[in-house]
């Protein structure tokens, strides 16, 4: 997978943070850098940089890329450099936003709250989604909701990953452990057959 012109000028510039968050410039782009997770509840402080990266390049990969802004690991890979994006805090629940939903099951995130995605009309999806560390947890809901209701774009695009599983395990393999990969494909093949019964009905 190509890293885009923005993926670019953000490896570009030396990154230092001081505790765990900041907002900062790299690359000439304003940025929010984040270091491992002091999340109560997280087993795997020291990889939210990693998860942080591998959703970004999951948005990409099943079709909905332009949902999460651009996310790449800092030259020592401890902390995660994302193009820092405005938006307003959201009004209603998250059954109202079916893409939002869809992609939280696919990365088995466990921490979507109204401070952690904005509405955004100039976004692709009309949203961001951003702090995407606490996902690809293993135990996470192993089918998808009935309602979830799978974009044909989106289906398309798992439908040619999983023809070669390898086009999953390639670009997450320095980021995510195979259990974790192995889960994520899972989710995908449930998205994909709820595509092929939705198309049925």
């Amino acid at each position: 997978m190509y890293p885009t012109k923005v993926e670019r000028h953000l490896q570009r510039g030396a990154v230092t943070l001081a505790g765990h968050r900041a907002i900062t410039r790299v690359g000439g782009h304003a940025v929010y850098v984040k270091g491992a997770s002091p999340t109560p509840g997280d087993t795997s402080p020291k990889t939210s940089p990693q998860r942080e990266r591998a959703a970004y390049l999951v948005s990409r990969m099943v079709g909905l890329d332009g949902l999460v802004p651009e996310t790449v690991l800092s030259p020592g890979q401890t902390v995660s450099v994302q193009r820092f994006v405005r938006g307003k805090r959201p009004r209603f629940t998250l059954l109202h936003t079916p893409i939002l939903e869809l992609f939280d099951y696919i990365i088995a995130n466990t921490d979507r709250h109204s401070d952690n995605w904005f509405v955004a009309e100039r976004s692709k999806w009309g949203m961001w989604a951003i702090d995407n560390a606490l996902s690809f947890r293993l135990g996470h809901k192993r089918a998808p909701p009935r309602y979830l209701v799978v974009p044909p774009s989106v289906a398309q695009q798992v439908g040619y990953l999983l023809t070669d599983n390898e086009r999953i395990h390639r670009p997450l393999r320095p980021l995510l452990s195979l259990a974790e990969r192995k889960a994520l494909i899972k989710r995908l093949t449930h998205i994909w057959n709820r595509a092929h019964e939705q198309h049925l009905e």
